[in-house]
């Protein structure tokens, strides 16, 4: 009990380090502000199901990707890569009438199906990109057969991983010019609800 008060009031000496002990120098300060940076954006990025994309590296949570960090690349827009766009603007605005999805409001990272020329067509049984039925496609209306032709400059986006996934069988294909740039994984890491699809 005495030493307890004596350690309340400061009665103690104060405990001398370790005869070898080093302050941290500047590069393991530097090396701890970063890990404790990283750490904070991730558990941000975690808890909101976003990313955050800064200097050419994107950090993504979302369920359309593998969960991990990308790296801007300079490879070119092609059937399975994965690319981060802006949407601007429909190519076809008869698409939104069809499916009454809007576009995002902000940039959204997707896996790319197929690069135009294409056409895709609208039926009760769901949407047929080039007369394939696409996964995860019926949306519970029932209309008639209409289609829609699109050409080069037409990306559709679409994720296999999950049917929550809002992409160009809601929106409809986005456009070149729109399309950010392609992206690649530096490491990813499986979710923990992943079913490995």
């Amino acid at each position: 009990m005495f030493r307890v008060v004596q350690k309340m009031y400061g009665l103690l000496p104060p405990i001398d380090p370790p005869p070898n002990h080093q302050p941290p120098g500047p590069r393991q300060l530097i090396f701890a502000g970063v890990c404790v940076a990283f750490a904070f954006l991730l558990s941000i990025c975690v808890y909101t199901g976003q990313y955050y994309w800064r200097h050419n590296f994107l950090l993504s949570t979302k369920d359309s990707v593998l969960p991990g960090l990308y790296m801007l690349s300079s490879n070119q827009i092609s059937s399975g890569s994965i690319v981060l766009f802006h949407p601007q603007q429909r190519i076809d605005a008869h698409f939104h009438s069809v499916t009454g999805r809007h576009l995002p409001e902000r940039g959204v990272l997707k896996p790319v199906y197929r690069v135009g020329p294409f056409e895709v067509c609208h039926n009760s049984t769901g949407i047929y990109l080039d007369k394939k039925l696409l996964p995860w496609s019926l949306f519970g209306t029932s209309f008639n057969l209409r289609c829609f032709p699109f050409g080069d400059d037409a990306v559709f986006v679409m994720s296999d991983r999950t049917f929550y996934s809002l992409d160009s069988r809601h929106y409809g294909p986005i456009s070149r010019d729109d399309v950010v740039g392609v992206f690649v994984p530096i490491f990813t890491w499986k979710a923990p609800d992943d079913d490995g699809s």
